[in-house]
């Protein structure tokens, strides 16, 4: 079986060992992107995500629900600013740029952290 994942955190913070399982004293070192490329495709793993609030007027909750699988992942993008504060200091929304992505560079400084 491959490696689990551990985000830097937990390392940072000390609670993790910061080795991988296997490794008596080596430093772990978090995944690259094309690591957790491979690990999503070949696994076959899906990102659930659950969305829970609760709407004002009724007080009633509303959940939304999300998976995405590897196919649905864009590794090097981010979404584009879709919202701005118009001169008159009030907020505008820009729907047609809601899904729109931006390709990030290779030098960006992105970390990828581990899953536990």
């Amino acid at each position: 079986f491959p490696d689990i994942f551990q985000r830097t955190a937990d390392v940072e913070n000390g609670s993790r060992d910061g080795c991988k399982p296997n490794e008596e004293g080596a430093k772990w070192t978090p995944p690259t992107l094309s690591q957790v490329a491979d690990r999503l495709q070949t696994g076959q793993l899906e990102v659930i995500c659950l969305v829970e609030g609760i709407e004002p007027t009724t007080s009633m909750t509303v959940q939304a629900r999300q998976s995405y699988t590897c196919d649905d992942v864009v590794f090097n993008a981010a979404f584009q600013r879709c919202v701005a504060r118009a001169q008159d200091g009030i907020c505008e929304f820009n729907f047609d740029a809601f899904h729109e992505l931006m390709e990030l560079p290779n030098d960006c400084g992105l970390v990828v952290q581990g899953m536990a």
